[in-house]
């Protein structure tokens, strides 16, 4: 095996993390609870019943 074949692999397996790591939050709604200024998901912004 060359050393572009180790490249390759490097690319499949940095995509299919990403691919997984997207399909995880999508999944769990992780995403769609953090808040939109600062990404926390404990935002005091976000919790705030005066605003």
């Amino acid at each position: 095996m060359g050393w572009q074949d180790y490249i390759v692999w490097g690319i499949v397996l940095s995509a299919a993390f990403v691919v997984l790591r997207r399909l995880f939050e999508l999944l769990t709604g992780r995403r769609r609870s953090r808040c939109a200024s600062c990404e926390k998901g404990g935002c005091p912004f976000k919790n705030d019943e005066k605003r």
